[in-house]
């Protein structure tokens, strides 16, 4: 017979408004079934009954992932991870070169293998460039060898990549993307921006079922010792969609996952029998569809006026990149409204973000405004211009804001953009300030999944130097948890199951070492997470701590 358990004994941050703290929780059959103090709780009646003592420790709602790739982070957990310090150790050209020959004399057995790498970041590099096909030649001239930038918008070939993938002088750029050139020519120099990047995935081998649902249970686990019972595929595309609906049928998911699917894939995946749009099977469902606007802030987000400093090789009126013309955009959105779909949308410029204010309104009045609640996302938002969250709120548009890249690229936003667009990045007090629902997300695996490394950077807004990014966008603790919980279990439309320690609701919880509203902000970031629970079941604990 299964127990009742009740958690007391620490800190119950209940996320509920009408009761935002308790001293006990009572559990059964993975709902909760009684909020209170300790004596109400005690009350409840079972033949069986189990006492947590949480010994001090906080117990919020599980987090949930408002945006991420939970694909990609199966995709890539094997890969060596390129990154530069605080999050990984490569901080040269030679280094990253070196842990990509490591990893094939570990890992390659033959010519045919591909030899993947992930998260560089040129900025942080100490030649401040990207990389090139000559560079990656010196891993391999025989294997075709592809790394991937830390924002997902640019890739790197190897000369044996672009050869499989038959890039060469004559390729024509798609729209929306670059193909770089050795200077003076048009040979490629290896380097892929925005959607030029999907040239080169499109000849990627692809993984078994097996493959996968191995690469997605180690996935599943980064997301679990972060607190995540809820994850995010924002744009998926056939092959995604199968290899989820699988894992669902074969009961291989441990938290929930809501895909979305990429606007070109919306025939093949969100018209099928299995899973309909918004309703949960064994831990999947389809939420909508996920369409992009714009690139990376920084570099090829689309803003109306010109970059302070454009990137190498571009003219210096450089506004950045669109990536979809209003024709197409006006398809999509009036075939989401027509459908009751789910919305999401990339965007990190203010012309981008104007783009999707203004086509979303537009396909609205075409609909003539039948449906109002289908709760569209700007996903990132990050370089949304007062007058634009005004019209946002207007429209019911929620912003996901992108908040821990106030700390990884501050310092190059500023530099890029200038102070007063690189200052107000990420504005989530301006949607305190309107009483706007909005949520803070990871984009994992751009940054690895790490939701109070996001709460801390909404909170404080330090970059890597340790400035103030923008100190009138700060936000309170309280806020940033919201954002991270009972708002995103909003944007999902499930905030009547999750998101709060409330009764009736999942039993979802993350148990941390720390208070972080007790905490020093600045100490936020060094609270660990010792215990994840999904429905009432214990799927991690830090044996070390709990």
């Amino acid at each position: 017979m299964e127990a009742i358990k009740i958690y007391y004994g620490g800190n119950i941050i209940t996320m509920d408004d009408t009761e935002p703290f308790a001293e006990a929780v009572a559990v059964y059959k993975g709902k909760i079934i009684k909020v209170g103090t300790m004596l109400e709780v005690s009350k409840v009646e079972g033949e069986k009954v189990e006492m947590i003592d949480l010994e001090g420790r906080t117990l919020l709602p599980g987090f949930i992932d408002a945006h991420g790739h939970i694909s990609l982070v199966s995709m890539i957990v094997d890969f060596p991870y390129l990154g530069a310090p605080p999050m990984g150790s490569v901080k040269n050209i030679s280094e990253l070169i070196n842990v990509l020959k490591e990893y094939k004399s570990g890992a390659i057995s033959s010519e045919e293998q591909w030899i993947m790498g992930f998260g560089y970041d040129d900025t942080q590099l100490e030649e401040k460039r990207h990389l090139n096909r000559f560079d990656l030649d010196k891993v391999s001239k025989d294997n075709p060898v592809v790394i991937f930038h830390t924002s997902l918008h640019f890739a790197v070939c190897n000369s044996k990549a672009l050869e499989l993938a038959g890039i060469n002088e004559e390729t024509r750029e798609p729209l929306g993307g670059v193909i770089k050139r050795i200077q003076g020519s048009n040979v490629p120099d290896g380097l892929l921006i925005g959607n030029a990047r999907m040239m080169i995935v499109e000849h990627m081998p692809k993984e078994n079922l097996d493959g996968y649902l191995e690469k997605l249970e180690k996935a599943q686990e980064l997301y679990l010792r972060q607190g995540i019972t809820t994850a995010q595929d924002g744009g998926a595309g056939l092959d995604e969609f199968n290899l989820f609906s699988a894992a669902a049928m074969n009961n291989k998911l441990k938290i929930d996952i809501v895909s979305y699917a990429i606007s070109d894939y919306i025939d093949t995946v969100l018209y099928n029998d299995k899973f309909p749009v918004g309703e949960y099977r064994n831990h999947f469902k389809l939420g909508g569809v996920k369409i992009l606007l714009d690139g990376s802030m920084g570099r090829t987000a689309w803003f109306t006026e010109p970059y302070n400093i454009a990137p190498e090789g571009e003219c210096q009126d450089y506004n950045g990149i669109s990536y979809v013309n209003d024709d197409k955009l006006e398809e999509v959105f009036t075939k989401c409204l027509n459908n009751k779909w789910q919305l999401l949308a990339h965007v990190n410029g203010d012309a981008a973000a104007g783009q999707y204010i203004n086509v979303f309104e537009k396909s609205l009045n075409a609909t003539k405004g039948i449906v109002k609640d289908i709760r569209p996302v700007m996903i990132h938002a990050q370089g949304v211009r007062e007058d634009q969250v005004d019209k946002m709120k207007e429209l019911d548009i929620l912003p996901s804001f992108l908040s821990a890249n106030t700390f990884y690229m501050g310092d190059e936003y500023v530099k890029r953009l200038g102070k007063e667009r690189a200052y107000r990045t990420n504005p989530a007090k301006s949607a305190v300030d309107r009483d706007m629902i909005f949520t803070i997300h990871d984009d994992a695996p751009v940054i690895k999944p790490n939701i109070l490394n996001g709460i801390w950077a909404a909170v404080n807004r330090e970059s890597r130097s340790g400035k103030i990014i923008g100190k009138d966008q700060r936000i309170s603790v309280m806020e940033a948890l919201k954002a991270v919980t009972i708002n995103a279990a909003y944007q999902y439309f499930e905030e009547d199951v999750k998101g709060s320690i409330t009764v009736g609701k999942n039993a979802d919880f993350v148990i941390l070492n720390d208070n972080p509203l007790d905490v020093d902000k600045e100490k936020i970031k060094d609270i660990s997470v010792i215990a994840t629970i999904k429905e009432g079941k214990l799927l991690y604990r830090d044996d070390s701590i709990f």
